[in-house]
């Protein structure tokens, strides 16, 4: 039977067995030397850190009887002693039940066992291992249920919880200066994975991007061997393929032993099978436990929490509707717990309050113990329109086992969820979760507040602010909890990234918690730790009670086999460098490492939904990628598809373009596919509660007008009035397009377009980069508008009419490949019913032709019969009429946002678009946090690869070719996306016309505004998007042209596939142009 001692009188009996007992003491405890003089008439024995101290104990208690006490000081925590490299607990007692025996038969019949350590009886997780320990012992046990050590730590040495009639006197050691707590930063801030239970972190290694794309080798067990890790194969029937699931760790049964919780997402999330399952770890493998679908843990539409929300020692689950599940502002189940059994859950909704106030697209949550009582809690934060006023900005939800209970948060506290990024740890060693508060976005850039630690008192918290030299700005370093130094109390590792970054210097230090701060060490610049191109997992590999951290290579650091990880091994002020062998399989750029579940706020990018993966060259700064992150935000605040959109970014020189031209997108083409298939890809994508902002259900109006049948007919450049219109059978789509319709998979990783961005250098303007100031400068031009324009392209706002011209407007092979989806729905005006893609007045109708949705632009240049070309690219609104984002114009002080019309067009192309948007505030400052995460790259060698690719041909004339050496220069340059097999020669002598012989041009006519030039007037013959660097007075008649792909063919004989795709650009252009004066024909 277990029983409480009275705290105000301690049991101390006067009797002193010290001659007669035994104390072992752990070498895992910070200072653990101090600890023996105290007890210097005892006899003590360490424990070895590095090896089985359960082992250790048996071995020298087995030279012993009759003793009257045993005593073990060693880091604990409910239920939990760590003695050595292991853990004693409930979990895996019975295993250790003869050891356990042997240390009883050291004892005399009325023989004590004194456990010292930090809340080992605490609560009945606690009370039963005490209970469980006294039975296989046959021995007195005393432990205690609350801090265990320093008083000034709110530590102290009684030991309340008892078993039998303990007799020993307890020691008082004022003179250490820790406390003996296992860093609960495991529990604080997300569960470390120890697969096989040896008290060492481990990995779970998850294949992602092409390299899940087989079935060999997508999952692996790292089990840590304390200085490298050994591989485990797993089994394929797992079905861990890192682009389709989502892998949570935890101890789902209680044994000891992590377990993972897999959750599908993206295309493996459409159906209602194998949606989620428990993967119970055996130590060196997993059993899968189908979950009921009843569940409804889809990945798409949920974000999940894993905590020991009733404190029985199995891990349990907060799911929480995220995406279009949460936009019911009065459903009871936004958030649910499910509490496991060991094989499954039992859910319970929570709605605190009633407030239906846990929707996962308006808070963040964060798992702690906040009151200390063992039970994991919640702290809620609001974000996006939720925390645009000072009610409720953040809220303690007290866990009762079944729900939770609010507690507030003052507003004081400054925790806005779109400004602030929270990071959970025990900071004071106390056993109750506190908070270290960074500002981001627009808060950070002052030197006022940026970071303070909030202690929980239980109830609340207390702040203290953090002093300006520790630079903790949210915007430019991630942060990592852990207790480094292994005293118990967390601390804290600074990573610089972004514009931090770009130098050897202050790249990442330790700070030390004293408590209430932190004392600041700079880390050896050797580490190679810059958080662009590395991330950090921490865990405590060695099992010594310090925090670790292996470091995986990502971005352009891969692209080579060296140290692509290696294992950092804490030195309490330090780390030692262990290399991990082999480390090539942990590339960062196709490799998930799992080792727990804290939530990183900085990486808490969109799970669902429209997706941007931006690149960019080496001359793109830091405002202008946080402008185009910003502008990929927005319309994936508008858009629903579940699509990863690749693209890349560059900056060029205004000579590089032509005059007057802001910006230029340059999307891949998908090609080939039949009209009947588009047909039923757009049907299937109708979705009934999608209509436009006037209660139109476009989709359906849409497909509904759509021509019946296998092919579609369409007025062509030439085609007269009197019904001599054209049928066509297949659609072009750009490949992002393709994506949305399922035509390609959403998540395919070929690039899907490119952007280069007139830098303005020697223009009477420049650029404004901050949508969010009050105004645009009468002579600036706004950034973002400009950047999500050209997105705009790329994601299918594209034409055919431009592609056409003098000798290949009466193609039908050619035009039955170059025909759009946008296209499907331009008809001429004045002949209702009649699709066009004639130059000249037309518009957009979603009923066939009907009715006048808004008028497009005509067209840069009068092809064939055809007419009234305005000098702007048919892919754009009508300039006059300002319509939305694909306005072809923007002039100086004016800013624009995707409009509904924009929004309109894309939806009857196949892209699901979303009428509640967050604001402005909240996508902005997930923006900045992913340009900070994102550094440089270059393409060149990507580029090489597709110059032999049947899609790209290269024409052009000149006496240099200007090539850069990235391939947004490289593509807006030679401009031309081809749209079939490789064709004759370009008629140069038609450039002046902006004749594209066979190819669709997708390089955008974004222009800069009138006035811009010295003359007031536009060069329209210039201003066409055709970004060939030619000399237009000394072209090449079309007899003449030159066929730079039987040249590309002629400069490259004799390189393999392996030397073409390590050639440069520059040393392209030099080959090419030795060919130049002797052009081949």
């Amino acid at each position: 039977m277990v029983s409480l001692a009275d705290k105000e009188e301690t049991w101390q009996s006067s009797r002193d067995d010290s001659a007669n007992s035994l104390i072992f003491i752990d070498t895992n405890l910070t200072n653990y030397q101090s600890l023996i003089p105290d007890a210097n008439k005892n006899q003590v024995v360490l424990i070895d850190s590095q090896e089985n101290g359960i082992e250790q104990i048996t071995n020298v208690l087995e030279q012993y009887s009759n003793l009257a006490s045993i005593s073990i000081f060693s880091h604990g925590d409910e239920g939990t002693i760590q003695l050595g490299d292991t853990y004693l607990s409930d979990a895996n007692l019975d295993a250790y039940q003869s050891d356990l025996a042997a240390w009883g038969n050291a004892l005399s019949p009325e023989g004590d066992l004194l456990l010292y350590g930090c809340n080992v009886g605490a609560n009945n997780a606690g009370l039963d291992f005490i209970e469980r320990v006294a039975s296989f012992t046959s021995a007195d046990v005393a432990a205690s249920n609350d801090l265990t050590g320093n008083f000034n730590l709110g530590g102290d040495w009684t030991l309340e919880v008892v078993t039998g009639n303990v007799e020993t006197q307890t020691f008082v050691l004022t003179e250490y200066g820790s406390l003996l707590a296992i860093s609960r930063s495991d529990r604080l801030t997300g569960i470390t994975a120890d697969f096989n239970g040896d008290g060492k972190a481990d990995l779970l290694r998850q294949e992602k991007g092409d390299w899940d794309d087989d079935d060999s080798e997508t999952a692996q067990l790292l089990i840590s061997t304390g200085n490298n890790f050994t591989p485990i194969n797993l089994p394929e029937s797992l079905m861990l393929k890192g682009d389709y699931t989502n892998l949570y760790v935890g101890d789902f049964n209680g044994d000891g032993k992590s377990d993972i919780l897999r959750q599908e997402k993206s295309v493996w999330d459409n159906d209602n099978s194998w949606t989620a399952s428990l993967l119970i770890s055996n130590g060196t493998s997993f059993s899968n436990i189908h979950l009921s679908e009843d569940l409804y843990l889809h990945g798409d539409y949920n974000n999940i929490y894993v905590g020991d929300f009733n404190g029985d020692g199995k891990s349990d689950l907060v799911a929480q509707k995220k995406g279009s599940w949460d936009n019911n502002h009065n459903d009871s189940w936004n958030a649910k717990l499910l509490i496991s059994n060991g094989t499954g859950f039992t859910q319970y909704a929570i709605d605190p309050g009633g407030s239906h106030s846990l929707r996962g697209d308006d808070t963040n949550l964060y798992v702690g113990d906040f009151n200390g009582d063992g039970k994991s809690d919640l702290l809620r934060q609001e974000k996006g329109g939720f925390d645009d006023d000072d009610s409720n900005t953040a809220q303690l939800l007290i866990s009762t086992g079944t729900g939770f209970n609010i507690v507030a948060v003052s507003e004081s506290f400054g925790l806005k969820g779109d400004y602030t990024n929270l990071y959970t740890g025990d900071f004071n060693g106390d056993g109750k979760t506190d908070v270290l508060r960074q500002e981001k976005s627009t808060w950070d850039n002052d030197s006022n507040s940026t970071a303070h630690i909030l202690l929980s008192n239980g109830s609340g918290f207390n702040a203290y602010g953090l002093s300006e030299s520790l630079d903790l700005k949210g915007d430019l370093t991630n942060l990592y909890v852990g207790d480094y130094n292994g005293d118990g109390k967390d601390d804290v590792l600074r990573q610089e990234k972004g514009d931090r970054d770009n130098d050897r210097y202050n790249t990442a230090n330790l700070l030390i918690s004293t408590g209430t701060n932190f004392n600041k060490i700079v880390l050896s610049e050797n580490l190679n730790i810059g958080g662009d191109y590395t991330n950090l997992y921490a865990g405590d590999f060695t099992g010594d009670g310090r925090t670790d951290l292996v470091r995986q290579e990502k971005g352009w650091f891969n692209y080579d086999d060296n140290i692509t990880a290696q294992l950092l091994v804490s030195t309490e002020s330090n780390f030692n460098i262990t290399s991990i062998t082999p480390s090539s399989v942990l590339n960062g750029n196709y490799t998930n490492l799992i080792t727990n579940n804290a939530i990183t706020r900085y990486l808490n990018y969109k799970d669902d939904g429209l997706k941007f993966n931006f690149t960019y060259d080496n001359n793109v700064y830091w405002e202008q990628k946080k402008a185009f992150e910003f502008a990929g935000e927005m319309w994936s605040e508008m858009i629903t598809d579940n699509v990863t959109v690749n693209i890349h970014v560059s900056m060029v020189n205004n000579s590089d373009l032509p005059d007057n031209t802001l910006g230029g997108a340059i999307p891949f083409f998908h090609q080939g596919t039949s009209y009947t298939e588009f047909k039923n890809k757009l049907s299937q994508d109708v979705d009934s509660n999608q209509s436009s902002a006037s209660g139109n259900n476009d989709d359906q109006i849409a497909v509904n007008n759509l021509d019946a049948g296998s092919t579609f007919r369409v007025a062509s450049p030439n085609d007269t009035n009197s019904g001599t219109w054209r049928d066509f059978d297949k659609v072009a789509m750009t490949r992002a397009n393709a994506k949305a319709v399922g035509v390609l998979d959403s998540d395919n990783p070929m690039l899907d377009g490119t952007i280069v961005m007139n830098n303005l250098v020697g223009t009477p303007v420049s650029w404004q980069y901050d949508y969010f100031s009050n105004s645009v400068g009468s002579s600036k031009i706004d950034f973002t508008t400009v950047a999500m324009h050209e997105i705009g392209h790329t994601l299918g706002f594209v034409s055919v009419v431009d592609g056409l011209n003098t000798s290949n407007y009466k193609d039908q092979a050619i035009l039955n490949d170059s025909v759009t989806a946008l296209d499907l729905f331009r008809f001429l005006q004045g002949s209702q019913g009649v699709r066009s893609i004639r130059t000249g007045y037309n518009f957009l109708s979603l009923d066939g032709g009907t009715n006048n949705l808004t008028r497009t632009s005509n067209g840069v240049n009068n092809i064939g019969g055809d007419y009234y070309a305005d000098g702007y690219q048919a892919s754009h609104w009508k300039n006059e009429d300002n319509a939305g984002i694909m306005d072809p114009v923007l002039e100086t002080n004016v800013r624009r946002q995707i409009g509904e019309l924009d929004l309109r067009a894309l939806d009857v192309i196949g892209w699901d678009r979303k009428f509640a948007a967050n604001s402005l505030d909240t996508f902005a400052s997930e923006a900045w946090n992913k340009a900070d995460d994102t550094g440089n790259v270059n393409r060149n060698v990507e580029v090489a690869g597709m110059l032999s690719d049947w899609r790209w041909a290269r024409r052009g004339s000149a006496s240099t070719l200007r090539q850069d050496g990235n391939i947004a220069n490289f593509l807006a340059q030679e401009g031309f996306f081809s749209i079939g097999s490789f064709r004759e020669s370009f008629d140069f002598s038609s450039v002046n016309a902006v004749i594209k012989n066979d190819f669709i041009i997708v390089v955008d006519n974004h222009s800069l505004p009138q006035g811009f030039e010295t003359n007031n007037d536009l060069d329209l013959e210039n201003d066409s998007g055709v970004i060939l660097d030619i000399n237009l007075e000394d072209v090449v008649t079309e007899n003449s042209g030159i066929n730079y792909e039987e040249m590309l063919a002629l400069v490259t004989v004799g390189l393999s596939d392996d030397e073409l795709g390590q050639l440069s650009l520059d040393d392209l252009a030099k080959l090419i142009e030795q060919q130049l004066a002797e052009p081949v024909i």
